[in-house]
């Protein structure tokens, strides 16, 4: 699980994450999450190592392994929350629907 994330396989990863928080309308509360504990992400990405044989069965070895790559970075969690931040900022943008 040491092998690097390129440049593109990060993005492709992160592009996954951020739909799925943007999807569930949760981009403050990950943004909050993601910003506070920004400097535990390598250890994070160790204890989800160590926790591995316990993840696994729930979410897959593909996606655990994702996460223990994508953390184990701090420029990675950087382009995540700049990712949130621009989704929550469209969001924002889009006019609300008329309520008639």
């Amino acid at each position: 699980m040491d092998d690097p994330l390129t440049s593109e396989e990060a993005d492709a990863i992160i592009d996954k994450v951020v739909e799925r928080i943007s999807r569930k309308k949760m981009e403050v509360p990950a943004l909050l999450f993601f910003e506070t504990h920004k400097p535990l992400s390598y250890v994070g990405s160790q204890f989800t190592v160590a926790m591995s044989p316990f993840i696994v069965p729930f979410f897959g070895y593909d996606r655990t392994r994702d996460a223990i790559r994508l953390l184990s970075k701090r420029e990675y969690v950087d382009r995540l929350v700049n990712r949130l931040e621009s989704s929550a900022q469209a969001r924002n943008r889009r006019p609300a629907p008329e309520l008639n």
